[in-house]
């Protein structure tokens, strides 16, 4: 783009054709900072799909984090009609009924009800405004994904949630999109598993997680991946949290968030036949029994799912697609 450009919002590809893209926004307080924000945002905290024009020597795909951008014209005619303009119809319309009525509350009534009616106009006439204004796709910098603008120190995530609820979606997303890096509580298990010589499955993940709890801490396994990630110094993920000694633990770290989701147990089960694991070749009434064996406990140290979801700082219901889910991370990222 020949002119500056400003950007005004990260947005997530959701189609490409014909030069133009589909991108997905979530509107939040973090627009504040935008010129274009009175323009391409009717209100906080919803999803909007935005066109904009793909340069020739830029490509994208579907799915893909990308800048939208406002070409600096465009940006100025913004800071216009949403701030420069208002105050003048604030100030005109304060000093004519001041002059005319010799009384301020009178005069802030009337600036009010002016005001009121500007925005009005300024939203029937927005389909016409909006011509005037042209969005342009850049590549996001991938320096940027590893400390996302929303979070400029380390962020530490952990994810909780019942079996099969779609943890390892969110995950995927977090480290494909954001650039957080993943520790598994079950990839740590597995190896301890390995060491001991023992059976991969679930029964030896709860045995050997509640030994190493029992011999250390209830955080001892989510502590040492804590301090992998601490050492690493990048944006981490940890999956999963499965004991409220873990949540306690974490939650010593300013910036740590606990991320939760559920999904109907019926949903939750297809899910785990679907991706044919070694250690999810059970009936319904298996999944059902293993799952109410890790949601409560009354040991410290014994998993306790159920008490670790109530303690989380967001819970995701996962009952519907992709996007819905993809959605609801957004919206909790962006707060």
């Amino acid at each position: 783009m020949s002119e500056q450009s400003t950007i005004c919002k990260e947005g997530i590809v959701k189609a490409v054709h014909n030069g133009e893209a589909e991108v997905e926004i979530i509107v939040s307080s973090a627009c504040a900072g935008c010129h274009a924000k009175s323009i391409c945002i009717p209100s906080d905290h919803r999803q909007e799909t935005i066109m904009a024009v793909v340069p020739e020597d830029v490509k994208v795909s579907v799915g893909e984090r990308v800048n939208l951008n406002l070409r600096g014209r465009a940006g100025g005619k913004a800071v216009v009609l949403a701030y420069l303009l208002p105050f003048c119809v604030l100030m005109l319309a304060f000093l004519a009924s001041y002059l005319l009525f010799h009384n301020e509350l009178v005069s802030v009534l009337v600036c009010v009800a002016f005001l009121a009616l500007y925005f009005v106009i300024l939203k029937t006439q927005s389909h016409k405004i909006n011509q005037g204004f042209t969005f342009y796709i850049s590549k996001i910098n991938p320096m940027d994904l590893q400390t996302p603008q929303n979070h400029p120190s380390m962020k530490i995530i952990g994810i909780t949630g019942t079996l099969g609820a779609g943890k390892g979606t969110i995950v995927d997303y977090l480290v494909q999109h954001y650039g957080f890096k993943h520790y598994s509580v079950r990839g740590y298990l597995t190896e301890e598993a390995k060491r001991r010589g023992l059976e991969i499955n679930r029964d030896t993940f709860v045995e050997v997680a509640n030994d190493l709890r029992a011999k250390h801490s209830p955080s001892f396994i989510t502590d040492e991946l804590y301090k992998q990630a601490e050492a690493d110094g990048a944006n981490a993920i940890i999956e999963s949290i499965r004991t409220p000694g873990e949540v306690e633990s974490l939650r010593k770290n300013k910036h740590f968030l606990l991320f939760a989701v559920d999904a109907d147990p019926k949903i939750r089960y297809e899910r785990i036949v679907g991706r044919n694991s070694e250690t999810d070749h059970v009936t319904f009434e298996t999944f059902l029994e293993n799952e109410r064996r890790e949601m409560s406990s009354t040991d410290p140290n014994h998993q306790n799912v159920g008490r670790c979801m109530e303690l989380a700082d967001r819970v995701f219901q996962n009952d519907g697609d992709f996007d819905d889910l993809y959605r609801q991370i957004e919206y909790a990222l962006s707060e």
